[in-house]
């Protein structure tokens, strides 16, 4: 007897040490935590709900379901930021993978953040799906209205079954849940995805009206996932998609442009990156356009984060690249370098590099003509003019005027169209210059419009000026022509 009190007491001392050196597996994680990738928060805070975002995009879920009413997986950042859905069209793809026999889960469209749809501590509508140990789940809608109670719509409840005959696990099949407009009602549709030979899917119409006499609008309503019991072992599933208007319009507004940006700098190789010229520039542009994203999302804000830091990771394997190409990229601003408005957009981005690797090039001879360049650069911003010149064949306008902009003090050189006659003159700002060539270099002043004069082949040109050398007139004659001067009303 006392050798049988001794073995049982070494084994209850045995698995108490067990327990306390963590000995004893059990299937419950050590922590949850719903990432900063994820779209979703718990009201409740961290504990009871854990995410792992897929490569492929899918969220792997574990809910905590030794109090299940602390399972409040809303779609949410927290309750400033709610990424409310449109019941209009709102689509919810997931895949229940590990859930007990007879347990239960709650999809719910509520009013407020924290709402709970249990009894009266929530507002809105939500289905109860349990499972019938049969391979099929009832689907029961309850409405529920904050202070008041909950109301089981009796005539909406029915079945949603993988295969009904003969029956076989639900588990690891996608499910999709969906809302579509109906007029003055919802069509709230359930089924899965997997073809099977005998399925029963889910389908019934609700009335808005259940929403609006609750003071909700469809088109903005708060998703949540939580679960009634699953005999208080881990309930895991996957959420596969999410979609509805209001997630397309912020993804075209905000997150398609911003998670192409962020996918550009996940995918520079920091072992072999590419040291092109262009990729160079590109590189010391990103932390600008990265800055500039907005309104993002709670997982578009983590991947911008991640982005950031990748990017300043890289920073020096970057300058390391600059200091070897320095000639190809800075080499041609000497002195004589003119800025102008074609180039200009090149030349910042020149300047941008430098300036974000000047203090690691440490190069005084390149700091002095970089300067130089930054001066011209505020001159041209400064001095910015429009310069026009047009061809005139016998005094008619030939294509197109051309219109550029020029930097006062620069120089300008018209590349005019070739014409069938002989050129003439120019005029510049009107007044008439015999004494230019065709090809000749202007000079940049505040005011540049020129006409450059052409005489078909056997014409003449006779120009008529007032004391100023303005052109008043011009005619165009063969060698028998007759001249009729203007008629001026008074001469300058």
């Amino acid at each position: 007897m006392k050798r049988l009190i001794k073995i049982l007491f070494f084994s209850v001392f045995a698995f108490v040490l067990s327990m306390s050196f963590g000995m004893v597996s059990t299937d419950a994680l050590e922590s949850y935590v719903i990432g900063e990738d994820v779209d979703f928060a718990n009201s409740l805070g961290q504990g009871y709900i854990d995410t792992v975002l897929q490569a492929d995009g899918k969220i792997k879920t574990t809910l905590n379901t030794a109090i299940p009413s602390r399972v409040r997986m809303y779609y949410a950042a927290d309750g400033a930021e709610q990424y409310r859905v449109n019941l209009n069209d709102f689509t919810f793809n997931y895949t229940i993978d590990t859930m007990e026999t007879n347990a239960s889960y709650k999809i719910a469209f509520l009013k407020n953040w924290d709402d709970f749809p249990l009894d009266k501590w929530g507002t809105g509508l939500a289905f109860l799906m349990r499972d019938d140990n049969g391979g099929a789940y009832y689907v029961d809608p309850y409405l529920y209205t904050g202070g008041v109670g909950q109301q089981k719509i009796k005539d909406k409840c029915y079945y949603l079954v993988y295969q009904n005959s003969p029956r076989v696990s639900h588990l690891g099949k996608s499910i999709t849940f969906r809302s579509q407009d109906a007029g003055d009602k919802l069509l709230i549709t359930m089924k899965f995805d997997e073809a099977t030979g005998s399925p029963v899917t889910y389908g019934n119409y609700f009335p808005k009206s259940y929403f609006t006499e609750r003071g909700m609008d469809v088109t903005s309503v708060l998703f949540m996932f939580g679960v009634n019991h699953n005999n208080s072992v881990d309930f895991e599933f996957t959420i596969n998609e999410i979609s509805d208007s209001n997630k397309a319009a912020y993804n075209t507004a905000y997150g398609n442009v911003a998670r192409t940006l962020f996918a550009e700098v996940d995918a520079i190789d920091p072992i072999n990156p590419d040291d092109s010229i262009a990729a160079i520039h590109r590189f010391y542009h990103l932390p600008e356009e990265l800055d500039s994203t907005s309104n993002l999302r709670k997982s578009d804000r983590y991947l911008k984060t991640q982005a950031i830091n990748k990017w300043n990771s890289l920073k020096a394997t970057y300058v390391g690249i600059v200091a070897d190409k320095k000639v190809d990229l800075f080499g041609m601003y000497d002195a004589a370098f003119e800025v102008t408005a074609e180039n200009l957009e090149s030349v910042k981005s020149s300047l941008l590099v430098y300036n974000s690797t000047k203090i690691d090039l440490n190069d005084a001879e390149l700091d002095g003509r970089m300067e130089q360049l930054t001066l011209k650069v505020v001159a041209l911003n400064n001095d910015n003019i429009s310069v026009k010149d047009t061809l005139k064949l016998d005094g008619v306008v030939q294509g197109t005027p051309t219109s550029v902009t020029k930097c006062v003090g620069g120089t300008y050189t018209p590349d005019l169209s070739a014409v069938e006659g002989t050129f003439m003159f120019w005029t510049v700002n009107g007044a008439v210059r015999t004494d230019l060539p065709q090809d000749y270099t202007f000079k940049v002043t505040s005011k540049l419009e020129l006409v450059a004069h052409f005489a078909s082949t056997g014409k003449y040109s006779v120009a008529y000026l007032d004391a100023n050398t303005k052109l008043i007139d011009v005619e165009y004659v063969d060698d028998t022509g007759v001249l009729t001067p203007p008629t001026l009303e008074s001469t300058p």
